[in-house]
């Protein structure tokens, strides 16, 4: 279901460039407006969705892949040279 929107005192300069810029894509005021406000729709959707997940980040503990990658590569060394000792 499409739910009408009524959008009252709008600056008449602000109308008239809303008016051309409409004009120029070739579509309607309507069609120019809706598109307008379904994209600052998503933008705000995106806000919020970035938002909660840094909310939940706050809870993670950091994690330092650099170091991660580093231990496993010393542990492989390690492992690499007790191996070549044992030959």
């Amino acid at each position: 279901m499409v739910d009408k929107l009524t959008i009252r005192d709008v600056d008449e300069r602000d109308l008239a460039i809303l008016k051309a810029a409409a004009k120029d894509q070739g579509t309607s005021l309507n069609r120019y407006v809706s598109n307008v406000l379904h994209e600052q729709a998503l933008r705000e959707h995106h806000r919020r969705l970035f938002a909660a997940v840094a909310e939940q980040e706050r809870d993670i503990e950091p994690f330092d892949s650099a170091a991660e990658v580093r231990s496993m590569r010393d542990e492989k060394d390690a492992d690499d040279a007790a191996t070549s000792s044992h030959a």
